[in-house]
């Protein structure tokens, strides 16, 4: 009987241990387009169909991401059966450029999934493709090309705004903005802004923008991923530095989710396409939380 009582006591206080122990554990919670907060999940290989996959471009479902393969100036495209879903992605098709660039770079889809943007990089100019069929490239018609060698001499990237208004081109250590009369047209486009980011990557050679333009996050050779904000949105005039997250390999591309939680990340030196999520860990209670620089290093 006594052993018993010792035993059911020692259950006691185990059960009790436990809970504390659980209480105590980090919980991580979701802090949106915070990039302190960003780490990678998991990655998935490209190496089948891309020996060097530069760039990425996708919808915000997360179900389609288009990588550019520099060997053969191609895009290929990767479908997702569920959205931000990393084992539910398989390579689906291809398109080939190289009738117009043979060093196509960044990429880009719109939000309306009709328009296709690819970075010429030797020609310094931006070739536009309209889609047959909303979000698949195979469906792409080659409609006009936008110099932007005036502003700069290596373009890297290229982003649009989610209302269709503005372009943004990355290379140069800078963000350079056009304005589009014409909704996702190069009709009548024109320069509009410059935003000098050199003092934080000196070679940009993506960046993705939170849907209402308030914040943008760069990557480049650095191996770094910038957050910068906005204090109106999609005007870089109004861009000030926030924060930098450190990786251990260079991201060419970025796609990210409506809500902030997630954000897709492309991996040339690796031919990897990496899912990255928006996390904080709350900190055991009683602990010291230090203090200095946001800054977080990424390991995969």
């Amino acid at each position: 009987m006594r052993i018993l009582k010792y035993l059911g006591i020692a259950l006691v206080f185990g059960l009790i241990g436990g809970f504390v122990l659980f209480c105590l554990t980090p919980k991580a919670e979701a802090t949106p387009w915070d990039v302190t907060t960003l780490g990678l999940e998991s990655t998935t290989t490209t190496a089948v169909q891309v020996a060097a996959a530069y760039g990425l471009g996708g919808d915000a479902t997360g179900t389609r991401l288009i990588v550019i393969n520099e060997a053969d100036s191609s895009a290929k495209q990767y479908n997702c059966t569920t959205g931000w879903d990393i084992t539910t992605c398989g390579y689906a098709k291809a398109y080939d450029v190289s009738a117009r660039t043979a060093s196509a770079y960044g990429n880009f889809l719109s939000q309306n999934g009709s328009n296709w943007y690819v970075m010429d990089y030797n020609n310094k100019e931006v070739e536009r493709y309209t889609l047959g069929t909303a979000n698949e490239i195979d469906s792409a018609t080659w409609n006009s090309a936008f110099s932007v060698g005036t502003q700069l001499s290596a373009p890297w990237g290229v982003a649009w705004s989610s209302t269709g208004t503005y372009m943004y081109v990355f290379g140069n250590g800078e963000i350079d903005q056009y304005y589009a009369p014409t909704r996702y047209s190069f009709a009548s486009m024109s320069f509009y802004a410059v935003a000098d980011i050199s003092a934080y990557e000196g070679t940009p050679e993506s960046g993705a923008f939170k849907s209402d333009g308030t914040k943008v996050f760069v990557s480049g050779a650095s191996s770094e991923i910038n957050e910068f904000t906005m204090s109106t949105g999609w005007n870089i005039n109004t861009l000030s530095y926030t924060a930098v997250t450190s990786t251990s390999a260079v991201v060419t591309g970025q796609i990210l989710k409506d809500d902030g939680t997630k954000m897709w990340g492309n991996f040339p030196s690796t031919d990897k396409i990496g899912l990255f999520a928006f996390e904080y860990t709350a900190p055991i209670a009683g602990a010291v939380v230090p203090t200095g620089r946001k800054k977080r290093s990424i390991m995969f």
